[in-house]
């Protein structure tokens, strides 16, 4: 597992929730998000993707957005002619947001990153087999 930096940028996230191993591509339009983006793009390439919670909403602030999102890597970046930008991102690893530290154009996170519980091999698949056979 890569190293996760902490603080880090955040891009709020409309109407798509990334979980890790994900490839999206993503237009991003709101000016703090392109900051983010740009701060990113000087550093090593990993932004943190947050889901908000009202899709309306065009300027989330800290209870507006889940705590729960994923490392990702910016894989490529193409500036727009409207100022938009569109990119290609890789979830990475799910983290969960512990502070908040807003500044003037941008908004960081401090985070830890949530290690996979493991299940018990085939537990839930044997369970929901049982319960077929009972309904059959």
């Amino acid at each position: 597992m890569s190293a996760v930096k902490s603080p880090i940028p955040v891009l709020p996230l409309r109407d798509i929730v990334v979980f890790p191993n994900m490839i999206v591509r993503l237009f991003v339009g709101r000016e703090k998000s392109v900051f983010a983006l740009e701060e990113v793009m000087k550093t090593e390439q990993q932004i943190l993707l947050v889901a908000q919670k009202d899709a309306g909403d065009d300027n989330p602030g800290e209870d507006n957005i889940f705590k729960v999102g994923v490392i990702a890597n910016v894989l490529q970046v193409l500036k727009l002619p409207d100022g938009a930008v569109k990119i290609l991102i890789e979830g990475k690893h799910r983290v969960k947001i512990s502070e908040f530290l807003g500044t003037n154009k941008d908004t960081i996170y401090k985070n830890k990153l949530i290690l996979k519980k493991r299940i018990k091999k085939f537990s839930i698949f044997q369970h929901y087999k049982k319960l077929s056979e009972i309904i059959n």
